[in-house]
């Protein structure tokens, strides 16, 4: 799958509040795709890094509103 989907889904589980249970699952798939991306030259070193920061800032965001 590609990143915007991931992300795309990863939001939705957060609009939902549904991610609790799935909270460690979520942080790896999603840093695992970006990583790949950067790996293969999608997207830039530094892009990644942020779009998995931005992520974290959103999920525990998220963890911390309940």
């Amino acid at each position: 799958g590609s990143i915007k989907q991931l992300a795309k889904k990863n939001q939705k589980a957060i609009d939902d509040g549904s991610i609790k249970e799935k909270y460690q699952e979520m942080v790896k798939k999603h840093q695992k795709e970006v990583d790949k991306a950067v790996k293969s030259g999608i997207i830039k070193k530094n892009t990644g890094n942020r779009k998995k920061a931005r992520f974290m800032k959103k999920l525990n965001a998220a963890l911390a509103k309940g």
